[in-house]
């Protein structure tokens, strides 16, 4: 007579050989992880949105609270590519002080089959007011190119504003020991090559270490063009501009205009030779004297 509890006992062992077998041999998630950091304070910003769209046009969008203290930075978010659904995806972080946006980030990405990729949209105080060139957008750099194609690969440690992010690709996996990460400046690993060295020449806004001191895009800080980061530019309507320690700030107002709003970011806006500055801010011409007259209210 045979002993089924003594077969199913010896038999055990290799059965969970086999479920360990098989577990080993399913895919690898499709996803990518956004990790947002960002230093602006929680009067600047109280919330954070991050949404992501599809190829076909389909939104997805998550929003959170940010409470006051450090630690809720950075934040994390996994978008996994379920439908398998290839092409460009594009996402965007917001940075929001009750439902305005304060400032932005965005990147198109694609994923990898059966890989996890990391895409870091770290919102800037810097990059408040900033005004980008079309397909670019605001960053640690200043502006640049939103494709972000070749995304590094997602180690489970979430990035903070100034961190080196490892290379994406065949090079990052070379690279070893101190030699990790380095070549966003200069390798010097066994994978250093002439191609790879830095070159020095004047340093210019483009989002490069031009003259290899492992900085980028510095020594711009007090132009009008270039103010505290590359792409301020300090100008506005009506107004005289300086750049005062990074910060654009106004001098003073052309004749015929003033700052009403008290808000640096659109200068001088009010004119007044309009009916509702008509020759100083909160003078509004009403019936019958609606026209503004060279600076005052009466019927032109």
């Amino acid at each position: 007579m045979v002993n089924v509890s003594s077969t199913w006992r010896s038999l055990l062992p290799l059965l969970l050989a086999f479920g360990a077998f098989f577990a080993g041999c399913r895919a690898s998630p499709t996803q990518v992880v956004i990790v947002v950091d960002s230093d602006l304070p929680r009067s600047e910003a109280d919330g954070l949105e991050i949404a992501v769209t599809s190829p076909s046009g389909v939104e997805m969008v998550q929003r959170v609270a940010i409470d006051e203290g450090d630690s809720d930075w950075p934040r994390s978010w996994t978008q996994l590519n379920e439908t398998g659904q290839s092409g460009t995806f594009r996402a965007e972080a917001r940075a929001l002080l009750g439902d305005s946006v304060v400032v932005r980030r965005e990147a198109e990405f694609e994923f990898v089959p059966e890989e996890s990729r990391l895409l870091t949209l770290h919102l800037l105080r810097a990059c408040v007011g900033v005004s980008c060139p079309e397909r670019e957008s605001c960053g640690e750099s200043g502006c640049g190119a939103i494709d972000a194609r070749d995304l590094p690969m997602w180690d489970g440690d979430e990035p903070r504003i100034g961190d080196v992010i490892p290379d994406a690709g065949t090079d990052a996996a070379m690279d070893s020991g101190s030699d990790v990460g380095a070549d966003a400046t200069m390798d010097v690993g066994l994978d250093a090559t002439d191609s790879d060295a830095c070159v020095a020449s004047e340093e210019v806004c483009d989002g490069v270490d031009n003259d290899c001191d492992s900085r980028v895009d510095e020594g711009f800080g007090d132009s009008l063009e270039n103010c505290g980061i590359c792409g301020r530019a300090c100008e506005g309507r009506g107004a005289m501009w300086a750049c005062v320690e990074g910060e654009c700030a106004v001098l003073g107002c052309d004749v015929g205009f003033a700052d009403c709003n008290a808000n640096p970011a659109d200068g001088c806006e009010a004119d007044l030779s309009r009916p509702a500055t008509c020759g100083g801010c909160g003078i509004t011409c009403t019936a019958p004297n609606r026209d503004c007259c060279d600076g005052e209210c009466g019927r032109c």
